[in-house]
């Protein structure tokens, strides 16, 4: 099965990356760019990744959701779907009108009868990390909400947080702090290898999960 478009996406993305780090290894003697071209490597991968992350999840639902039903959808993006609708319900409880088609939608979602498909749930789909939120958790969040729960525990990605730990605390650093961290281009090499690890093998997973669908 060929890469979700958001693979694709984020490796035409990284070449940036790539070239802000080539840049830093031929100005070792030169401290102000060499230094320049690592901070700004390191802020613009960690931006990158969050995109993909968003997109990634966002497009693999779409296609999930064209393919399953409501008998069929994966239990973590049918609660996802659900909550998502409540959340919309709530913020227009009053209106009767707006609120009509999502209480239909909730109605179709837990009936006996199995749907067609949940193609016309793609406005529940939400895959935004949460506003000022870059940790960790959050990525765990969304990687749960999507059906990717069970990776989570498996030593490739306890091994890929460990690094994306390091690579957004040096990330905030620079940010928040206007800190100049020992940076070599050789570590953030690291980090994007890292990186690219991670995109691998989430792909490869959504490529067997919507193999089975």
């Amino acid at each position: 099965m060929a890469n979700l478009s958001a693979t694709d996406d984020f490796y035409e993305a990284i070449k940036e990356i790539q070239l802000l780090i080539d840049y830093s290894r031929r100005n070792q003697k030169n401290s102000l760019k060499y230094r320049a071209f690592n901070k700004a490597a390191t802020v613009l991968l960690c931006s990158k990744f969050e995109s993909f992350i968003e997109n990634f999840l966002e497009e693999y639902a779409y296609e999930l959701i064209q393919r399953t039903t409501n008998k069929t959808v994966c239990r973590d993006l049918f609660e996802h779907i659900t909550d998502n609708i409540i959340n919309r319900l709530d913020d227009i409880r009053t209106n009767k009108d707006k609120r009509r088609p999502h209480i239909k939608k909730l109605v179709v979602l837990f009936s006996n009868n199995e749907s067609s498909t949940l193609e016309n749930y793609r406005e529940h789909i939400n895959s935004s990390l949460k506003m000022g939120k870059h940790g960790q958790k959050e990525i765990e969040r969304l990687l749960s909400n999507f059906g990717f729960g069970s990776m989570l525990n498996t030593p490739h990605i306890t091994d890929f947080f460990s690094h994306f730990n390091s690579l957004t605390g040096i990330r905030n650093n620079i940010i928040h702090q206007d800190s100049t961290p020992a940076l070599t281009h050789k570590d953030v090499q690291k980090h994007l290898s890292v990186i690219d690890g991670f995109v691998r093998e989430i792909q490869q997973y959504a490529n067997v999960k919507l193999s089975l669908v």
